[in-house]
């Protein structure tokens, strides 16, 4: 009898030993994911983390005169529900064009957000002012982030890579906030807007930067350096975040170099939501039509 007792308290232990690595497991296949929200002509990404930090990288268009379509209404807020997220930890806006921030004003009366990140705009914007009686209203943390400031959760590293501080451009995306995602082995890109100079600025400081996952710039708009930065970044995968529209993005020439270099390339017009999940090791890459690895 008490041999029987023991071997039973034995089979429990071992059975609870597996259970408890089989959840450890489960953890680490999900150290980190990124959904890239299809906001039609704009960009917005979700990332959560491990220990179940929720971020949000621009919104989308807002609905305004010439945009009939509010996507932190239509297309963040439900998305954000349909993940059980009631609260963000952060949200960036990577730079004030209203393809990128124009959500926000929704969002913001839509779900609790603890933190905002943005650098002020360097000329007059569309909404801005009403942005900031917002931030103030809502009690909103707010913060700038520069070259070589860093954010750090559970098994993330998040690298401010650009803008400069004091660095003057031209245009106003080339001021568009580059984050660099390091989970593990694995490394993410995201770029938001950057046209010429600011490449030029990445390609001068980051010459031997390399990554598995590119969020391509400003839609797949190509210009005079955007391939040389592919070269050096080199990319196993890229997501295009665009909608269906007269702007040319992504350009034709990018898309035959996609096609020569063999890199997987994912379209939010095509795909919809595009959801990367990694466990520091690889990426698993899930869309509404299939999964892909």
């Amino acid at each position: 009898m008490k041999k029987n007792i023991k071997y039973l308290m034995l089979f429990l232990l071992l059975t609870l030993n597996i259970i408890a690595c089989g959840k450890d497991e489960a953890k680490k296949k999900e150290w980190l994911n990124i959904t890239f929200i299809d906001v039609k002509n704009g960009d917005s990404a979700f990332i959560q983390t491990s220990d179940h930090k929720n971020i949000l990288v621009d919104i989308g268009v807002g609905k305004r005169e010439e945009f009939n379509f509010d996507a932190g209404l239509i297309r963040v807020l439900p998305f954000l529900r349909r993940e059980k997220v009631s609260k963000l930890d952060l949200v960036v806006i990577t730079h004030f064009d209203y393809d990128h921030y124009g959500g926000i004003f929704s969002l913001l009366e839509g779900i609790k957000v603890e933190k905002l990140i943005y650098n002020p705009p360097n000329k007059d914007v569309f909404g801005y002012k009403k942005l900031m009686s917002l931030i103030k209203e809502k009690n909103i943390k707010t913060k700038s982030m520069f070259r070589g400031e860093i954010l750090n959760f559970q098994h993330l590293k998040i690298s401010t890579l650009h803008p400069p501080k004091g660095i003057k451009y031209s245009k106003e995306n080339d001021y568009s906030l580059v984050y660099l995602l390091e989970c593990g082995k694995v490394r993410f890109l995201l770029t938001g807007d950057v046209e010429e100079e600011a490449i030029e600025e990445l390609v001068k400081f980051y010459p031997l930067l390399k990554v598995d996952l590119l969020k391509m710039p400003h839609h797949g708009e190509k210009v005079r350096n955007t391939i040389n930065f592919l070269e050096i970044v080199k990319p196993k995968m890229v997501i295009i975040s665009t909608g269906t529209n007269n702007f040319n993005h992504p350009h034709q020439d990018l898309i035959d170099y996609f096609q020569e270099k063999k890199i997987l390339v994912y379209r939010t017009d095509f795909y919809g939501d595009i959801k990367a999940i990694t466990d520091g090791e690889k990426i698993k890459v899930k869309t509404k039509q299939v999964v892909l690895w």
